[in-house]
C-alpha cells in the first residue's frame, strides 16, 4: 500500500468517527455563522459607505452651490468696483472741472481787479503818469501789472508816491497808494521778502516805524496815515509809515 492510500484510508477512517463527524458538523456551524455574521458586517458596512457617498455627494453639492454663489457675490463685488471706480473717476473729474473754475473765477477776479486800478491809474493827469513811466508801463493791465511789482521798482515807486504823498490832491493820491497796494500785494505774493507795516490812527508815535509830516507836531497821537511802509524780512530794513500827528 502507497503512502497516499494509506493517508486516504486514514482519513476515511476518522470521518466514520462519530465524534470526529459531530465536530464538522459543529465546525459547520460556526463557519456559517461566521459567513453569516460577516455578511451582516459587510452590509452594514456596505451601506454606511453608500450612506457616507451620499453625504459626500450632498456636501460636494453644498460645496459646488457655495461656489456658484461666492463666484456671483464676487461679480457682483468686481460690478461694484467698477461703479464705483467709475463714480470716483467721474467725481475726480467734476473736482478738476470746478477747479478750473474757480481758478477761472478767481483770474477773472483778479483781472477785473487790475483791470479797474489800472483804469483808474490812466484817468490821473498826463503829468502825473509821464513822472512815473519809467517805473509803471500804461500799455496794458498786464504790463501795468508787472511793471510796477518788478523787484527793483516797489522802493522807487514809493519813495516817488511818498515825496508827492502831501503834494498831490487827496484823490490822486489815493490812486497812487490803491495801485501801490496791488503791486506790493502781488510783489510779497511772488518774492516773499517784503511786509507791509500797519499803523492805526490814534497809535503813539514811534520814530523807528512812523515819518511825520513837516507841519506834524513832534510827538504825539497819529491823526492821520498818508502812507503805509514796509519791512524787509530777510534784512529787517525798515521802510517807515508817514503819518501826521
Amino acid at each position: 500500500m502507497s503512502f497516499e492510500e494509506s493517508i486516504k484510508g486514514f482519513i476515511l477512517k476518522l470521518l466514520d468517527d462519530e465524534q470526529i463527524q459531530q465536530r464538522l458538523v459543529s465546525l459547520s456551524g460556526e463557519v456559517q455563522n461566521v459567513a453569516q455574521a460577516n455578511k451582516k458586517e459587510i452590509s452594514d458596512k456596505q451601506n454606511r459607505i453608500a450612506q457616507l457617498e451620499d453625504e459626500t455627494r450632498g456636501k460636494q453639492d453644498r460645496i459646488h452651490q457655495l461656489e456658484d454663489e461666492t463666484r456671483e457675490k464676487q461679480d457682483r463685488i468686481s460690478r461694484l468696483e467698477k461703479t464705483v471706480n467709475d463714480k470716483q473717476w467721474r467725481i475726480g473729474e467734476l473736482e478738476a472741472r470746478v477747479r478750473d473754475l474757480e481758478n477761472i473765477q478767481v483770474n477773472f477776479s483778479m483781472f477785473v481787479e487790475i483791470d479797474n486800478i489800472f483804469q483808474k491809474y490812466c484817468s490821473l493827469p498826463e503829468e502825473i503818469q509821464k513822472s512815473l513811466d519809467d517805473l509803471i508801463c500804461r500799455y496794458s493791465p498786464v504790463t501795468f501789472l508787472l511793471s510796477g511789482s518788478a523787484n527793483d521798482n516797489i522802493p522807487l515807486l514809493w519813495g516817488r508816491i511818498a515825496k508827492k504823498v502831501t503834494e498831490y490832491s487827496p484823490e490822486h493820491i489815493d490812486i497812487l497808494k490803491e495801485a501801490f497796494d496791488l503791486f506790493f500785494r502781488y510783489h510779497s505774493e511772488t518774492y516773499h521778502t517784503l511786509e507791509r507795516l500797519h499803523t492805526e490812527i490814534g497809535e503813539t508815535y514811534n520814530v523807528e516805524k512812523h515819518d511825520r509830516t513837516p507841519d506834524s507836531s513832534p510827538s504825539g497821537q497819529i491823526v492821520q496815515v498818508l502812507l503805509e511802509g514796509y519791512q524787509n524780512t530777510k534784512t529787517g530794513k525798515i521802510t517807515k509809515t508817514i503819518v501826521r500827528l
